[in-house]
């Protein structure tokens, strides 16, 4: 589904590491970096050339609940019953009861679908299109992301419910003119055969770093390098 050019592509970032399980053990995953992308996580673009993922949401060790058809003590198939032999059966339950701990990209996109549906709570007319020009505009550009407006494992960034909801409260300010020192841009690919063409993506910010939303006259300009040559912009 994800190569679908208008869905809402999600990645997974790290945010956790570790997590106590029922029977007080400690478990530690030492081997991801936290802040960082998940290395589970697919890169783009996808085979059609879109620019994928959208934008990445924390996925790994979350802690979320737990469904009574799922719990690996009851049912043999759950995905929370290791297949090793080694590892105890309830090593992925907290203390708290009713919750599981799970990672992957399926865990990332329930984030990002939370936030649209706050999106929806505050404006129920809003278009898909629309939700994901918001989600897109705001997304934190910090960690890996930082200073692209769109790379292969990033998107856009991650997900940032509290800037999505200011600047669907706030709209954007067509007055303010475009800050080039704060504004993203980034290419789909940066190497490219002769004749070859890519998609650049531009967020356009203003000087205090507010996303300005589409609409924006943005002027680019590329000096074109020989095979083996640097490119400047």
């Amino acid at each position: 589904p994800r190569t679908a050019p208008e869905l809402i592509t999600v990645g997974a970032t790290v945010s956790k590491r570790s997590w106590v399980d029922r029977g007080g053990r400690v478990w530690r995953d030492l081997t991801y970096e936290v802040g960082g992308i998940a290395p589970y996580s697919g890169a783009g673009p996808n085979r059609l050339g879109f620019p994928k993922p959208d934008l990445v949401a924390p996925g790994h060790v979350i802690v979320a609940a737990l469904s009574s058809d799922a719990h690996p003590e009851e049912v043999e198939w759950s995905v929370f019953r290791p297949a090793n032999g080694f590892t105890p059966d309830d090593y992925l339950l907290p203390p708290e009861g009713g919750r599981a701990v799970l990672w992957g990209t399926s865990l990332s996109t329930p984030h990002v679908a939370g936030v649209v549906a706050l999106l929806l709570q505050a404006a129920p007319d809003l278009t898909q299109d629309e939700i994901r020009n918001l989600l897109i505009a705001s997304a934190r550009t910090n960690g890996g992301a930082e200073h692209r407006a769109w790379n292969p494992r990033w998107g856009f960034g991650e997900v940032d419910a509290e800037s999505a909801l200011m600047l669907l409260r706030e709209g954007w300010d067509a007055s303010e003119g475009v800050d080039s020192a704060m504004s993203d841009l980034g290419v789909l690919r940066d190497l490219l055969a002769p004749s070859e063409c890519t998609t650049i993506t531009v967020v356009p910010r203003d000087s205090s770093g507010f996303p300005l939303g589409p609409g924006q006259t943005v002027e680019i300009e590329a000096t074109l390098g020989t095979l083996g040559s640097s490119v400047s912009d």
